[in-house]
């Protein structure tokens, strides 16, 4: 099966509310992108095939290498990359879905379950305390799950964004930008305009501490 079609039909499981199934194929497919790309490192290491009678050292160009080379898109960018993001795109939209999204719940003052978007108003202690207390450790899981993926998937995400992933800040920021780019928060009034507002303004300056990356990890 094609790393496009894993992605496809964890899409579609996430659309049906399958997230634990989604989260599944995310994952094989960062497996197997990361086996693809070791693969390719290790063909790398073999000698360039030469022109028969050419002079020591002279590579040989073959027709296909002229122009778009396998796994290249038209825009310069291999579908290898483009994979790699499908998969952490999906991670943010999550994110943005089950912790700013109208499912996201908190827990009241009672200890009950209450929908966020039912506490959205000026001075509400719920969502001041949701921002400050709960979001924060969310944001540090996101980036504690995020640096667990293979290396390669890290670095095509590093080197695509070309941002600090394993610094929480960079994660927020990055789910703030996921939240903004969806047509919902562009209405002013809508509740995810709201809550968006309310978390750059209670984590404006939040000392996240940054993580020390996967050498701290077992695998």
């Amino acid at each position: 099966m094609q790393i496009k079609e894993l992605i496809k039909l964890a899409n579609e499981l996430d659309s049906r509310g399958l997230a634990k199934e989604a989260d599944l194929l995310d994952k094989i497919a960062a497996d197997i992108l990361d086996f693809e790309e070791r693969g390719k490192a290790l063909r790398g290491d073999k000698s360039s095939p030469e022109r028969p009678g050419s002079e020591p050292g002279e590579l040989l160009i073959l027709p296909s290498a002229i122009g778009l080379g396998a796994g290249e898109s038209s825009d310069g960018e291999s579908s290898d990359s483009k994979d790699a993001m499908s998969i952490f795109e999906r991670i943010f939209e999550r994110f943005v879905d089950e912790n700013l999204g109208a499912e996201a719940e908190i827990y009241d003052y009672s200890g009950q379950k209450e929908k966020l978007y039912n506490v959205l108003h000026d001075e509400s202690w719920e969502l001041r305390d949701y921002m400050i207390e709960t979001i924060p450790d969310k944001i540090m899981d996101l980036t504690e799950e995020i640096i667990r993926f293979p290396e390669g998937q890290r670095k095509e995400m590093m080197e695509y964004l070309d941002e600090d992933i394993y610094d929480p800040n960079v994660i927020k920021n990055l789910i703030i930008e996921t939240a903004e780019s969806r047509s919902e928060y562009l209405d002013q009034s809508s509740d995810l305009n709201y809550v968006v507002r309310a978390m750059k303004h209670y984590l404006y300056d939040y000392g996240f501490p940054r993580s020390d990356g996967p050498k701290h990890l077992d695998f």
